[in-house]
């Protein structure tokens, strides 16, 4: 058996610290775009079943009522920074994840939960969630807002730092990719106009 070892980088106070790591302590992290999936159910088992997507089943659970729709997804996907107030398909989109980039009639305060996610990307994700749930919150989106949020669909499509889609027979991911590493949080809510 071939065994793997990764450089760890930590950056502290007193400067990087590097240390050898084995890889049978690391969880593979890679992710797939919605793009490959053609139903909501074939995305939202990839959701339940996926190591890498720990966070984002984490940030589903705040929204117990509302389903996944692979299709806003998809179309949230690797866009412009700014999530479309219409889409095909939908009457009305919302961008929760960044919600001062919503149109101005939303009247949605400028608080960026994305941002937060951003900045302490790959940490812990029980911490990360709690803080998101807040700024959520902050935005208009609170915990019953959220539980009356069943007649819309969620788009959602997170990449917190991992490779995208090159995994190797190994299982691990390619020796370049640090190079590929994805990193990109959109959670958006839409009405179907069907």
């Amino acid at each position: 058996m071939i065994s793997y070892y990764y450089q760890v980088v930590k950056q502290n106070s007193n400067g990087k610290k590097k240390r050898l790591i084995w890889s049978g302590y690391l969880n593979k992290a890679i992710t797939k775009s919605p793009k490959e999936f053609k139903t909501d159910a074939e995305y939202a088992n990839y959701i339940r079943s996926t190591d890498s997507q720990r966070l984002t089943r984490a940030i589903l659970k705040l929204f117990p009522n509302t389903q996944v729709s692979v299709e806003l997804s998809k179309a949230i996907t690797n866009g412009p920074s700014y999530i479309p107030t219409k889409l095909d398909g939908f009457s009305s989109v919302i961008n929760i994840g960044t919600p001062g980039f919503t149109n101005a009639k939303e009247k949605i305060p400028a608080i960026n939960p994305s941002g937060y996610l951003w900045d302490t990307q790959a940490q812990p994700v029980t911490q990360r969630v709690k803080k998101f749930d807040e700024l959520l919150s902050q935005a208009g989106y609170s915990a019953s807002v959220r539980n009356k949020m069943t007649k819309g669909r969620l788009g959602i499509s997170i990449q917190d730092y991992v490779a995208f889609n090159t995994e190797t027979n190994s299982g691990l991911p390619k020796k370049t990719d640090d190079y590929i590493a994805i990193t990109s949080y959109r959670v958006a809510y839409g009405m179907p106009s069907k």
